[in-house]
């Protein structure tokens, strides 16, 4: 089995650095909207939670989107440059 060639270590460390960056923001979206949604439940109406919780999804599908991009690129023999970020589709 031939053995896989690794992506240039300043690609891939480039990406780590982007992508811690880039992981705080949805990330800080979703704890901060759970943590609304939990403590003002009652208190919310009902377009607010769906509009709350569209928003977890769409921080979630961005945060998958940045990991699926690191993924592909561990796999990438070539280690061509990460993206400016997820695809636009991606953050809908």
């Amino acid at each position: 089995m031939p053995e896989q060639e690794e992506p240039p270590t300043d690609l891939v460390a480039a990406w780590v650095r982007r992508a811690g960056h880039d992981l705080r923001t949805p990330l800080a979206v979703i704890s901060g909207v759970a943590e609304t949604l939990q403590s003002s439940w009652d208190r919310l109406a009902e377009a607010d939670r769906t509009r709350l919780l569209t928003s977890i999804q769409t921080q979630a599908a961005r945060a998958v989107a940045l990991l699926d991009e690191g993924v592909a690129l561990a796999r990438e023999p070539s280690g061509s440059e990460p993206s400016d970020g997820p695809d636009e589709a991606s953050q809908r």
